[in-house]
């Protein structure tokens, strides 16, 4: 692993369950303060803000479809549902000529410049683009200002919710288009919010769709609860809405059958 833009280049966790994550983590020193007993929360006690970013217009018929089963599944589970608009603020970030975009060209500027001066010739064209066009410094300060007046806005505005629900993605696998965005959802990392993908549901390929869970970084106002037990809760949360997700679109899936010699353990 090479990162080349400290605020998005972060390593991710894909696991088999939400269990083995919790394992990894508390592993890596994560939860570094003593956990509180989450497990009285259950799905009707919930509420959820279902966030529509300013790309979402873009995501093909089946993630739309996905969108829309998600909140149906959530409510019939007891759990109140809300559509979000966190404001014109939160625009202007991702996808090709956003923000996030100049932020991560202009690092790339930096982190490319000794491969640019010594191996020149033996680099591909985007890393040599990266190295050639930068940014200037001024305009990257402006949006790193930009980016750390916004983070307490967005705990304000998440932690009104024990989770944000959005895209994890504009369209269908295994089907590629010109609306995909490589970074698409870079600004939660950039925003510091604990994240989770959730799998379930499914496309017109009888493949899996999931959707994206975030919390604030802190919530201030939480009684017994302290704000370093987001990341926590956001585990405990994600429990709840996977099992409904993936239950919801079970029956949808496409059956893939096992590669021969696997044998099933029992458990």
């Amino acid at each position: 692993m090479r990162p080349v833009e400290p605020l998005t280049d972060s390593i991710g966790i894909l696991a088999r369950s939400i269990t083995d994550i919790e394992l990894v983590v508390k592993t890596l020193g994560v939860f570094r303060n003593q956990i509180p007993d989450l497990t009285h929360t259950a799905l009707h006690e919930c509420r959820f803000g279902f966030v529509t970013g300013e790309l979402d217009h873009l995501a093909s018929e089946g993630v739309k479809l996905v969108w829309e089963k998600a909140k149906l599944a959530l409510s019939n589970a007891g759990a109140v549902v809300e559509d979000v608009d966190f404001g014109v603020e939160f625009n202007g970030w991702e996808g090709k000529d956003g923000r996030l975009g100049r932020i991560m060209n202009s690092a790339a500027d930096i982190s490319t410049f000794k491969d640019y001066t010594v191996n020149r010739g033996g680099l591909p064209e985007s890393i040599l683009q990266a190295a050639e066009n930068g940014v200037p410094r001024q305009e990257t300060v402006r949006i790193h200002d930009q980016l750390a007046a916004l983070r307490p806005k967005f705990d304000e505005l998440a932690g009104q919710y024990d989770a944000i629900i959005t895209l994890s993605n504009l369209v269908e696998p295994p089907k590629m288009s010109e609306n995909d965005v490589p970074d698409f959802g870079a600004l939660w990392s950039c925003l510091h919010a604990p994240t989770l993908c959730i799998p379930g549901f499914s496309g017109v390929n009888g493949l899996p769709i999931g959707l994206t869970m975030v919390d604030p970084r802190y919530v201030l106002d939480m009684g017994k609860l302290m704000s370093r037990y987001q990341d926590a809760k956001l585990l405990h949360i994600a429990k709840l809405v996977a099992e409904v997700f993936i239950e919801a679109g079970k029956d949808d899936l496409r059956k893939v059958p096992a590669p021969a010699g696997v044998v099933a353990l029992k458990p």
